[in-house]
């Protein structure tokens, strides 16, 4: 495990997660607010390959992991994903969570856990950032929340700035920087 929470564990990817990660991807509801269709299972097992490749490079641009639930007194059981793309000073951080594990609190408290992943990491391991980024649809007041509750900032919101799946999507953007965030 790379982190834990007292409810939740965050761990690299392996060619097991291809079948838990496909029920999260297809999932029309998990792709509403994502530039993607739902993924087909070709698709998806493509980017689980990617996620355990991810892990060779060093230092680490692309951190995916898989968020469980479950305690030493149960099986882990896949609820969703976290991770970051890091380039240009800034962690972009992106969660995606399955329908039934919403609303639980799930995703702020692995959020949490992968900054704190983030912070701890031993030098070298990363790439160099300063900056937490978490950028989404306007819309997606669930992940807006996210943003809030974790102490981001909005520092800047457009609507109706590109065209996605054939609607008219906006973005905005919450920030905060690492050393601040862990006091």
């Amino acid at each position: 495990m790379l982190a834990t929470t007292p409810r939740l564990s965050l761990r690299e990817f392996t060619a097991n997660d291809v079948d838990s990660f496909y029920a999260l991807e297809s999932n029309p509801a998990n792709a509403r607010y994502q530039t993607w269709e739902p993924r087909t299972r070709q698709q998806s097992s493509k980017l689980v390959d990617e996620a355990i490749n991810s892990i060779l490079i060093q230092p680490r641009r692309v951190i995916e992991l898989v968020v469980e639930t479950g305690c030493e007194t149960e099986t882990p059981r896949f609820i969703g994903r976290v991770g970051c793309m890091i380039a240009d000073n800034i962690a972009n951080l992106w969660f995606s969570f399955l329908p039934a594990a919403q609303g639980k609190g799930y995703a702020t408290e692995a959020v949490r856990a992968l900054i704190t992943f983030l912070h701890d990491a031993p030098a070298g391991n990363l790439v160099a950032f300063e900056t937490l980024q978490i950028e989404c649809d306007p819309r997606n007041t669930g992940s807006r929340r996210i943003a809030e509750r974790l102490g981001f900032q909005k520092i800047s919101e457009e609507l109706n700035v590109y065209k996605c799946k054939g609607e008219l999507v906006g973005s905005v953007v919450y920030e905060t920087g690492i050393q601040g965030w862990l006091k």
